[in-house]
Formats: C-alpha cells, sequence, structure tokens
C-alpha cells in the first residue's frame, strides 16, 4: 500500500536514484562519483517503488532489433534499397 508523505530519508534516496537514472554512466559509476553504496541505489529504488514514491519502469524491449515481414508479391516486382545506420 502506498505511503502518503514521503520522509527526509525518502527523499534524499528518491534524489539519488532519479539522477542516477539520468545519469550519463552506469549506476556503478554514479554511486562511486556520489560516495554511494551501488547495492543502497537498488535497495531504495525497490522500496520506493513498492510505496509509490517512484513510478513503475517501463519495460524496454529486449532487444534493438525490429523484426521486418515482406510480402512476396510486393518484392517479386519491386527492388528492395535497406539502409543499415549505426546509432553511437
Amino acid at each position: 500500500m502506498p505511503q502518503t508523505q514521503i520522509t527526509e530519508r525518502q527523499q534524499y534516496w528518491r534524489d539519488h536514484v532519479l539522477a542516477a537514472a539520468q545519469y550519463e554512466g552506469s549506476i556503478v559509476e554514479y554511486a562511486a562519483a556520489n560516495n554511494l553504496k551501488t547495492k543502497d541505489l537498488y535497495q531504495w529504488k525497490t522500496a520506493l517503488t513498492k510505496r509509490g514514491f517512484l513510478p513503475l519502469e517501463k519495460t524496454k524491449p529486449a532487444t534493438d532489433f525490429a523484426e521486418v515481414k515482406l510480402d512476396s508479391a510486393s518484392t517479386a516486382k519491386h527492388q528492395l534499397i535497406l539502409h543499415l545506420y549505426s546509432v553511437g
């Protein structure tokens, strides 16, 4: 059941969890840069989410690949050109 009032300690960790999510590096790097333990960030993220102080994570696709389906009738008469670009 979600809590209605956030404590000062919970707010402290909520700020860190949110900042770590926006950090350019990894959670491990964020923790080291802020003199925190990685396990503490993960534990607080779980606790704050259960109490309703953090939004539930949106699920990411398991892969960066997208399935492409072509029907044989359209590809038999036309040439298909596929351009692939690397991002990052």
